[in-house]
Protein backbone atom coordinates (compact mmCIF):
# COMPACT_ATOMS: atom_id res chain seq x y z
CA UNK A 1 0.00 0.00 0.00
CA UNK A 2 2.75 2.13 -0.32
CA UNK A 3 1.84 3.69 -4.09
CA UNK A 4 5.17 3.07 -5.54
CA UNK A 5 3.91 1.47 -8.68
CA UNK A 6 2.43 2.49 -11.26
CA UNK A 7 0.30 -0.68 -11.77
CA UNK A 8 -1.63 -3.39 -10.27
CA UNK A 9 -2.44 -7.11 -12.06
CA UNK A 10 -4.94 -8.85 -10.41
CA UNK A 11 -5.87 -12.42 -11.57
CA UNK A 12 -9.91 -13.25 -10.79
CA UNK A 13 -10.70 -16.99 -11.55
CA UNK A 14 -12.96 -17.13 -8.46
CA UNK A 15 -15.24 -15.55 -6.39
CA UNK A 16 -13.83 -16.34 -3.28
CA UNK A 17 -10.92 -13.52 -4.15
CA UNK A 18 -13.46 -11.12 -5.04
CA UNK A 19 -13.96 -9.27 -1.30
CA UNK A 20 -10.06 -9.29 -1.33
CA UNK A 21 -9.30 -7.52 -4.54
CA UNK A 22 -12.61 -5.26 -3.72
CA UNK A 23 -10.43 -4.15 -0.47
CA UNK A 24 -6.98 -4.02 -1.90
CA UNK A 25 -8.28 -1.85 -4.76
CA UNK A 26 -10.12 0.70 -2.71
CA UNK A 27 -7.25 0.96 -0.27
CA UNK A 28 -4.85 1.59 -2.85
CA UNK A 29 -7.31 4.56 -4.10
CA UNK A 30 -7.41 5.61 -0.49
CA UNK A 31 -3.79 5.78 0.36
CA UNK A 32 -3.40 7.51 -3.14
CA UNK A 33 -5.82 10.12 -2.28
CA UNK A 34 -4.22 10.89 1.15
CA UNK A 35 -0.76 10.79 0.15
CA UNK A 36 -1.50 12.54 -2.93
CA UNK A 37 0.33 10.63 -5.37
CA UNK A 38 -1.08 9.37 -8.47
CA UNK A 39 -3.16 6.32 -8.72
CA UNK A 40 -1.75 3.37 -10.03
CA UNK A 41 -3.62 1.48 -12.84
CA UNK A 42 -5.46 -1.74 -11.78
CA UNK A 43 -6.12 -4.48 -14.29
CA UNK A 44 -7.67 -7.64 -14.08
CA UNK A 45 -6.84 -10.93 -15.70
CA UNK A 46 -10.22 -12.52 -15.73
CA UNK A 47 -10.23 -16.57 -16.45
CA UNK A 48 -14.48 -16.54 -15.93
CA UNK A 49 -16.64 -13.59 -14.72
CA UNK A 50 -19.76 -16.19 -13.98
CA UNK A 51 -18.13 -19.02 -11.51
CA UNK A 52 -18.64 -22.48 -11.81
CA UNK A 53 -20.79 -22.83 -8.92
CA UNK A 54 -22.97 -20.32 -7.31
CA UNK A 55 -21.97 -18.21 -4.51
CA UNK A 56 -24.03 -15.98 -2.55
CA UNK A 57 -23.07 -12.06 -4.26
CA UNK A 58 -20.46 -13.01 -6.23
CA UNK A 59 -22.54 -11.50 -9.20
CA UNK A 60 -23.07 -8.48 -7.28
CA UNK A 61 -19.04 -8.27 -6.22
CA UNK A 62 -18.03 -9.29 -9.48
CA UNK A 63 -20.34 -5.88 -10.95
CA UNK A 64 -18.25 -3.62 -8.26
CA UNK A 65 -14.98 -4.98 -8.71
CA UNK A 66 -15.23 -4.54 -12.56
CA UNK A 67 -16.40 -1.06 -12.52
CA UNK A 68 -13.40 0.02 -9.86
CA UNK A 69 -10.76 -1.21 -12.24
CA UNK A 70 -9.10 0.54 -15.28
CA UNK A 71 -9.43 -2.53 -17.52
CA UNK A 72 -9.09 -6.21 -18.00
CA UNK A 73 -7.97 -8.95 -20.45
CA UNK A 74 -9.59 -11.83 -21.32
CA UNK A 75 -8.95 -14.95 -22.54
CA UNK A 76 -11.99 -15.60 -24.78
CA UNK A 77 -15.00 -13.35 -26.27
CA UNK A 78 -17.43 -15.38 -23.90
CA UNK A 79 -15.70 -14.03 -20.69
CA UNK A 80 -15.47 -10.41 -22.88
CA UNK A 81 -19.51 -10.61 -23.48
CA UNK A 82 -20.08 -11.42 -19.58
CA UNK A 83 -17.56 -8.53 -18.47
CA UNK A 84 -19.15 -6.06 -20.88
CA UNK A 85 -22.60 -6.78 -19.46
CA UNK A 86 -21.60 -6.11 -16.10
CA UNK A 87 -19.72 -3.01 -16.84
CA UNK A 88 -20.19 -1.72 -19.89
CA UNK A 89 -17.80 0.79 -20.29
CA UNK A 90 -14.95 -1.50 -19.14
CA UNK A 91 -11.54 -1.61 -21.10
CA UNK A 92 -10.97 -4.96 -22.29
CA UNK A 93 -8.38 -6.65 -24.27
CA UNK A 94 -8.60 -10.36 -25.87
CA UNK A 95 -5.92 -12.05 -25.51
CA UNK A 96 -6.56 -15.32 -27.10
CA UNK A 97 -5.67 -18.86 -24.30
CA UNK A 98 -2.56 -20.25 -25.54
CA UNK A 99 -3.38 -23.47 -27.47
CA UNK A 100 -0.93 -26.24 -25.94
CA UNK A 101 0.02 -28.46 -28.69
CA UNK A 102 3.64 -28.81 -28.22
CA UNK A 103 3.45 -32.31 -25.97
CA UNK A 104 3.29 -34.23 -29.46
CA UNK A 105 1.02 -37.32 -31.25
CA UNK A 106 -1.09 -38.63 -28.01
CA UNK A 107 0.26 -42.50 -27.10
CA UNK A 108 -2.39 -45.47 -26.32
CA UNK A 109 -3.23 -45.96 -22.93
CA UNK A 110 -1.43 -49.61 -22.45
CA UNK A 111 1.28 -48.42 -24.52
CA UNK A 112 2.14 -45.60 -22.01
CA UNK A 113 1.38 -48.35 -19.35
CA UNK A 114 3.84 -50.44 -20.78
CA UNK A 115 6.55 -47.86 -21.68
CA UNK A 116 6.39 -46.57 -18.03
CA UNK A 117 6.30 -49.78 -16.06
CA UNK A 118 2.67 -49.70 -14.98
CA UNK A 119 0.57 -52.74 -14.38
CA UNK A 120 -2.54 -53.13 -16.05
CA UNK A 121 -4.21 -53.13 -12.55
CA UNK A 122 -2.79 -50.18 -11.33
CA UNK A 123 -4.91 -47.33 -11.09
CA UNK A 124 -3.01 -44.05 -12.41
Amino acid sequence: MSGEYDAVLLTQWMPLTLPVYLSVVLGMRGVAALSRRSRPLVVLLLHDVRPDRWWPGAALLMRALLRLVDGATVLTPDVRRDALRLAPNLSISLCAHPVYDTYGPSVDKQDARVALGLPNDVPV
